[in-house]
């Protein structure tokens, strides 16, 4: 599935902690774009995709409940 970037936006926020500071620095400095937001998720967790980031946690989430 792909993600705009405000939902990417809002994934960071919510899911990762990424402050909204950080955030809209980052959107200044390189736009508001996919791009740009997956470099944040890149910094912070070392996933290059959200697809990956979010399948991990998909399988994580999977093996708690066995």
């Amino acid at each position: 599935m792909k993600y705009s970037w405000e939902e990417m936006y809002e994934m960071l926020a919510d899911y990762i902690g990424v402050s909204d500071e950080a955030l809209q620095v980052a959107c200044a400095v390189g736009g508001c774009n996919e791009e740009t937001m997956e470099r944040v998720l890149f910094y912070f967790t070392g996933w290059r995709s959200f697809e990956g980031y979010l399948g991990e946690l998909n399988e994580d989430d999977e093996e708690e409940e066995d």
